[in-house]
């Protein structure tokens, strides 16, 4: 009996893949990358729209650049920012490689985010935006 490409799990289906010669579908290139948790195959534009787009995610950057680097404390900061939703902003962040997530072994853990270099490259482009948002309040 052979097995469907689609039930397979994503390890057994890229190795299905190499070994057939076949080209990759975007589902397998997607749970690659998935995998390695971070998109390089996303353009600076998506990653704009995808950032500028959300409500919490420039919040999220904001409260990082002011030195507010803890999940716990990034939620205390901020009324209205849920855990969920705040672990997902992160998560996305970090798969797109704007931030670093340190992890130090301690009881309880501690978790703490940084800017990567490719994040500190990605702030110019929020704080373009800002500086047109102040331009454009001040006409």
């Amino acid at each position: 009996m052979v097995k469907s490409l689609a039930i397979t799990r994503p390890i057994a289906r890229e190795k299905q893949q190499v070994q057939t010669g076949k080209p990759l579908t975007k589902w397998s290139i997607f749970l690659i990358n998935k995998k390695k948790k971070v998109q390089t195959n996303m353009t600076v534009h998506a990653m704009v729209e995808s950032i500028v787009g959300c409500k919490w995610s420039l919040t999220v950057l904001s409260l990082i650049r002011q030195g507010i680097n803890r999940p716990g404390a990034m939620q205390r900061e901020v009324d209205g920012l849920t855990t969920k939703v705040l672990n997902e902003r992160l998560v996305k962040l970090t798969r797109f490689g704007i931030l670093h997530k340190q992890i130090y072994p301690e009881s309880p853990p501690r978790v703490e985010y940084q800017f990567t270099e490719f994040g500190q490259h990605f702030l110019q482009i929020i704080d373009s935006i800002e500086k047109v948002q102040a331009e454009l309040t001040s006409q």
